[in-house]
């Protein structure tokens, strides 16, 4: 929070202080796609669809990648989304997005006893950058 600071009868008010331990706000989407719909339409179509998207998600993200499901089990490309349109008067979402980039190394789930990835995801792409393993990630926003 900001504190004012007075100088000789003047207020100043002094940028608020970022907290590190504050989270910054998602800016990327993960979705789950099977190797079909991964190769067809993430790849091929260069959008994902339909998708469920509140407002305020709406406004945030910039980014998506995608979790591809067994036997790859793991996230393994990303995009800059180009827009977001509404899909087919669903109440749903269709994604476009630029040329998908493959990330540097994929981003394994681990152990798939454990853990599985189902349904969409939040993060930031800074940290999706910079994870090893999926649960790097967490906790999801």
């Amino acid at each position: 929070m900001s504190k004012p600071v007075i100088h000789h009868n003047r207020i100043t008010v002094c940028a608020p202080e970022l907290d590190p331990a504050e989270p910054s706000p998602p800016d990327t989407i993960i979705v789950p796609a099977k190797e079909d719909s991964f190769y067809r339409v993430f790849l091929g179509e260069g959008c994902w669809y339909p998708i469920r998207l509140g407002d305020q998600k709406r406004k945030l993200i910039k980014w998506i990648a995608v979790y591809q499901t067994s036997p790859t089990s793991a996230i393994t490309h990303f995009a800059k989304i180009d827009r977001i349109d509404n899909y087919l008067e669903t109440g749903r979402y269709k994604i476009i997005f630029s040329e998908p980039q493959e990330l540097q190394t994929a981003i394994p789930i681990g152990d798939t006893s454990k853990q599985s990835f189902q349904g969409q995801r939040y993060t930031t792409l800074k940290k999706l950058k910079s994870a090893t393993v999926i649960s790097d990630l967490k906790p999801w926003q």
